[in-house]
């Protein structure tokens, strides 16, 4: 039995109104529906976070997403280049020169832009850069179809803005508003009144504190999801059959794909490649979705638009998946400024880390990889299913390694060759 069962509507109901802050990682089976059917009513409406919340109505400068002047060419089937004029120069820092530091102690990749945030423009630029830099395409095509973009090594800030009173402040105002008896005036009330919210609370903690990352490699990471025709030609399988809300084509996103079989499928097509093949760490994949952003997504703070860019709020929230209840094919929404689509929702993507809610506090600066061990792996991007607070570029979730879901998906990362 799965999570998208109707019979267990109201688990996943409670996972996603929890917006992946209060994840339970076997939500298909019986001690879960039991748990659930006891706090979903009033953590639905507590947690479930509109787009006009006050957390969202603070509609900050958004992210330039059109490309820079930059032209496309394509020299063969498998690779595309990138040739860009002056313009794509905007974006540095008011000097004209950007700020660098160079990594000593035998790192491949070593001359590492360390500003950050940048606009689109300079993120084109920085692939470009990097691409003549390692005599690299910015773009590949591998044998089953699947496009690679090139993520050049840098520096962001990894986590959530703000403190997690804030969050939590902003859905007790959701909840003073649908609900009559009393409420908590404050959120260490809440968390004292509420034992799930104080779990909640506990996974708000868990995006902070937002701290500076290294990631010393550039890599190759997925234009999008793994579609169910790469799937097939990789895995000669169809695991998502095992759903109900699902639909079948060879561009809609694998689905039903548990962290175990994700890791199976990189070793295969690494095999069949030649190259290294593997699922991002925690923070290649934040990285990559922030692409140069520090707001809540690639493309703002107004999750008004998230629409756009993102399938999402099918069980939860008001998104666009209310009568299209299945993850969908990839690349219809708008892409981010490194040129990834479906970063924000669609499927929840596995992570190579184990999870550990006090991470952060602990975390190395440079190319993090998570916990030493753990029992439960990192999922990051919201879903089809969730909320907007949950696609945001910070939020975290977890599941058992073998768990399969309908909104459980990947994308994969591949090593430079020159890195292998």
């Amino acid at each position: 039995m799965h999570a998208c069962d109707t019979t267990l509507l109201s688990t996943c109901y409670y996972r996603e109104a929890s917006i992946h802050f209060f994840p339970i990682p076997a939500i298909g089976n019986r001690l879960a529906t039991a748990f659930v059917s006891f706090a979903a009513a009033a953590v639905v409406v507590a947690l479930s976070l509109h787009t006009n919340s006050p957390f969202f109505q603070q509609d900050m400068q958004s992210t330039a997403l059109s490309p820079p002047p930059c032209q496309t060419s394509t020299s063969s089937e498998s690779t595309t280049t990138l040739s860009c004029s002056a313009d794509c120069n905007k974006g540095r820092d008011p000097s004209g020169e950007k700020t660098r530091e160079t990594i000593a102690g035998g790192n491949r990749d070593t001359d590492i832009p360390i500003d950050w945030p940048f606009d689109s423009a300079e993120a084109f630029r920085r692939q470009a850069e990097t691409a003549k830099r390692m005599a690299v395409p910015i773009e590949v095509t591998n044998s089953i179809g699947m496009k690679l973009r090139l993520i050049p090594a840098g520096e962001f800030v990894m986590g959530a803005k703000g403190t997690a009173d804030a969050e939590a402040e902003a859905a007790l105002k959701e909840f003073r508003q649908h609900v009559t008896k009393p409420a908590p005036v404050d959120v260490k009330s809440a968390v004292e009144y509420d034992p799930e919210l104080a779990f909640v609370y506990s996974f708000l903690q868990s995006e902070r504190p937002a701290h500076r990352v290294r990631i010393t490699t550039s890599f190759y990471i997925g234009v999008t999801e793994v579609t169910q025709g790469q799937w097939k030609a990789v895995m000669k399988s169809r695991p998502w059959t095992e759903e109900n809300q699902v639909k079948e084509g060879p561009q809609f996103a694998a689905s039903c794909i548990s962290w175990e079989d994700a890791v199976e499928f990189c070793k295969r097509l690494s095999t069949q490649e030649g190259f290294e093949y593997r699922l991002p760490t925690e923070a290649e994949w934040e990285y990559s979705c922030r692409a140069g952003t520090d707001t809540h997504f690639s493309f703002g703070d107004n999750a008004a638009r998230l629409g756009l860019y993102a399938w999402w709020g099918g069980m939860i929230d008001d998104g666009n998946c209310q009568s299209e209840k299945y993850a969908h094919p990839v690349s219809v929404k708008k892409p981010n400024p490194w040129g990834l689509y479906d970063m924000h929702g669609n499927v929840l993507e596995w992570c190579i880390d184990w999870f550990d809610r006090d991470y952060y506090n602990a975390s190395t600066k440079s190319d993090p990889t998570g916990p030493v061990s753990g029992s439960c792996r990192v999922y990051r991007g919201g879903s089809w299913i969730g909320s907007a607070r949950g696609c945001r570029s910070a939020s975290r979730d977890w599941n058992w390694p073998d768990q399969r879901d309908c909104d459980l998906g990947f994308r994969v990362c591949r090593m430079l060759p020159q890195l292998q």
